[in-house]
């Protein structure tokens, strides 16, 4: 099923991630859900032998067209290697928050988006996750 999506936000989603989204939707019926929430793993990620960092993405609904809401990507950190968020990017508010840095906004949020984005669609395409999809 293809989706029809928004790119209003304030950062714009690169057409080959809605793309890559809209691909992993073909056999889920849309027409009744108000979100829809993607999670990438590599199984192999660990603290101790690293590998790829798991990556949530949020679409939600709004006035039929859908909108990707977060992209967030986690990595472990603190004493005891707990998952947390790395790089948050909220689309609609044109923010995006870098661990031990803080929020970003203008073009260092853009510029922070775009090469975080276009690194998980290269890994993404080189098969290292395992996807799964929730819908409310």
């Amino acid at each position: 099923m293809s989706i029809s999506m928004s790119n209003i936000g304030r950062i714009c989603v690169p057409d080959n991630l809605v793309r890559q989204l809209d691909s992993l939707l073909i056999d889920i019926d849309t027409n009744n859900l108000t979100s829809i929430t993607f999670n990438f793993r590599d199984p192999e990620y660990s603290p101790n032998s690293g590998g790829f960092h798991p990556v949530e993405i949020r679409l939600m609904k709004d006035n039929g067209k859908w909108l990707v809401d977060y992209f967030t990507d986690f990595s472990y950190a603190g004493a005891y290697a707990e998952l947390e968020k790395e790089v948050d990017i909220l689309f609609q508010e044109g923010t995006v928050y870098l661990a031990f840095f803080g929020t970003l906004k203008n073009h260092l949020a853009t510029e922070l988006a775009k090469t975080t984005i276009s690194n998980f669609i290269s890994y993404y395409n080189m098969d290292v996750y395992q996807t799964q999809i929730s819908t409310d």
